[in-house]
């Protein structure tokens, strides 16, 4: 299967930045990270002060801006898929 390379990144504090990049075509890997970011985002949003509560984020964007779609993650909807890229 071809490789499909996608950005993992966060945002803490108002601007992303890269946490890793990933093949989504790997179903495993690809649910250890879904999985382990959603406890990420647990303890972060647990240990946040109200004002970062509001811009703590984190979403999968493809690594190719060819390849349209992402994901986003919140704790009130979890992931997300959207057809645009933001």
């Amino acid at each position: 299967m071809t490789p499909l390379p996608a950005r993992l990144e966060i945002n803490t504090s108002g601007s992303w930045a890269l946490l890793c990049i990933f093949d989504m075509n790997d179903k495993t890997a690809t649910n250890v990270i879904l999985r382990t970011v959603e406890r990420l985002l647990l303890v972060l949003h647990a240990h946040a002060t109200p004002r970062r509560k509001g811009v703590l984020r984190v979403r999968v964007v493809p690594a190719d801006p060819r390849v349209r779609g992402r994901m986003g993650y919140s704790l009130e909807k979890r992931w997300e898929v959207t057809a645009e890229r933001a």
